[in-house]
């Protein structure tokens, strides 16, 4: 992971002894690299074709799930849609896709 401008969100919650740094594609433990402990966590800046603000990251980071959020792109359907998200592994940095229950509309009879 090749880590830009020095950006830092805190420390790693996996390992707590790394810091959680920037780089062009994720944010990852600084300790990445096996010779350091070989920490796996990472948050990828985009998910399913949708980039993730900073503040939305931190969202994440904090154990929260987020504001639903538009523009996700089904991968084999290309076809757009809007979900929330939250860390779904904590050792991982793993993101998981939260959908909200739509009520159908009421439907007359008769």
């Amino acid at each position: 992971m090749t880590q830009t401008k020095g950006t830092t969100l805190g420390p790693c919650p996996a390992c707590g002894k790394g810091d959680l740094v920037e780089s062009a594609k994720a944010w990852g433990c600084s300790r990445w690299k096996p010779a350091d402990g070989g920490c796996k966590y990472t948050i990828w800046k985009t998910v399913v074709g949708k980039k993730l603000t900073v503040e939305q990251i931190k969202q994440l980071l904090a154990g929260e799930t987020t504001e639903e959020i538009q523009g996700f792109q089904n991968p084999k359907t290309r076809k757009p849609f809007r979900a929330r998200l939250r860390i779904d592994d904590p050792n991982t940095g793993h993101i998981a896709l939260v959908f909200e229950l739509r009520k159908e509309p009421d439907r007359k009879e008769g």
